[in-house]
């Protein structure tokens, strides 16, 4: 939960300031959410830490299952609203495309 808040405020921090005050646009959009990826992954690496998830002595070896497990309990939360995302991202990009489906008929029987 806080990696994912963590993400959304860098997300909305560098969103308002490289879309509106630089003036990049949708790059600037893009750039802001990769940047929030980054961030969540910091934050979500030094809670392994903290909590003795992950050791730095571990790092170069490859993980067992019972080092695994615990992350992957973490993590189905993050993938379940990634999924609801994209979900909500379909729909919307659907309508959207059926906007400009509806736009287009009326141009070419007009046109006709």
């Amino acid at each position: 939960m806080i990696a994912a808040v963590a993400s959304n405020l860098v997300n909305l921090g560098l969103d308002c300031f490289l879309m509106f005050v630089l003036g990049w646009g949708v790059a600037g959009a893009a750039l802001a959410t990769s940047a929030s990826q980054y961030a969540s992954f910091a934050v979500m690496y030094y809670l392994m830490l903290k909590k003795g998830i992950l050791q730095h002595q571990n790092m170069r070896t490859v993980p067992g299952l019972a080092q695994v497990l615990p992350i992957l309990k973490v993590c189905n939360a993050s993938l379940f609203a990634l999924c609801c995302e994209l979900r909500c991202f379909a729909g919307i990009l659907n309508r959207q495309l059926n906007q400009l489906h509806v736009r287009l008929c009326r141009l070419s029987l007009l046109e006709a």
